[in-house]
């Protein structure tokens, strides 16, 4: 991790508060923005807890949560993701599984969650940043990594703005350590990177089929097409699946 992050865990170790939403499915109610209290109309929950330097989590953002922006499920969706991991608490230091890169990318991806109200946006750093990672680009190669950025994100300040600049605000690592104290809440708990839970019920090795769950657990008519798609080739993709070796990332896995 590096010196900042050491220097500020000490003085925020204390003061980390639970976060109550990171996936939502929405009822036939409108969608709200960013700022409203979303407990007036949220009724479906669904989490994804991940890790930045996890090839399975990193697999997983790029390849199958994407659906959610690739097709029309993001009509009943409010994704909000969590970044922490296998991460833990030690002493004052905060200690990832994949070492200071992912301690710091998790910081940085705090920020960009909590500062960019559009879920596209946020979602789109994010898989970006995972697609750079899959091709093991360092987080500490600038020039490697902002362009791929830029070129997908449609940035209304320069490269060298507040958040690129915001992994020395005191808020990020505030904001990753909430992050920290939700995954350790979870009931029941936690096992492993990506975490998705639907509802309050955890996928497990599921979680690639995630459509599936998000489709019923929504009650509105007509249910958004993707919904449609996915039960014609479900079954295919449970065969799949009952073959498949779970590819994520557990705490004792370096």
């Amino acid at each position: 991790m590096s010196e900042w992050l050491r220097s500020q865990t000490r003085n925020l170790m204390g003061n980390a508060c639970a976060v109550s939403l990171l996936l939502t499915i929405l009822t036939c109610s409108p969608r709200s923005t960013w700022q409203r209290d979303m407990s007036e109309w949220l009724r479906r929950q669904t989490r994804n807890l991940f890790g930045l330097y996890c090839a399975g989590c990193a697999r997983f953002i790029t390849n199958d949560l994407v659906k959610v922006f690739h097709t029309d499920l993001y009509t009943i969706v409010n994704l909000r993701l969590v970044p922490w991991g296998n991460a833990d608490i030690v002493g004052d230091l905060i200690r990832c599984q994949h070492g200071e890169d992912e301690c710091d990318l998790n910081a940085i991806h705090s920020c960009v969650i909590h500062l960019w109200p559009d879920e596209k946006t946020r979602f789109g750093f994010v898989r970006c940043t995972e697609e750079q990672r899959l091709k093991e680009v360092p987080v500490s190669s600038e020039e490697a990594m902002l362009p791929a950025y830029l070129s997908i994100i449609p940035l209304v300040f320069s490269p060298k703005s507040s958040i690129l600049r915001s992994t020395l605000d005191i808020e990020c690592l505030h904001l990753l350590l909430q992050h920290g104290n939700e995954t350790e809440s979870l009931n029941p708990p936690y096992e492993y990177a990506p975490w998705v839970v639907v509802n309050k019920q955890p996928l497990k090795t599921d979680y690639e089929i995630f459509v599936k769950y998000v489709c019923d657990a929504y009650q509105g008519d007509p249910k958004p097409e993707a919904c449609n798609a996915q039960s014609c080739s479900v079954g295919s993709t449970n065969r799949k699946m009952a073959t498949k070796i779970h590819s994520g990332c557990y705490a004792e896995q370096s």
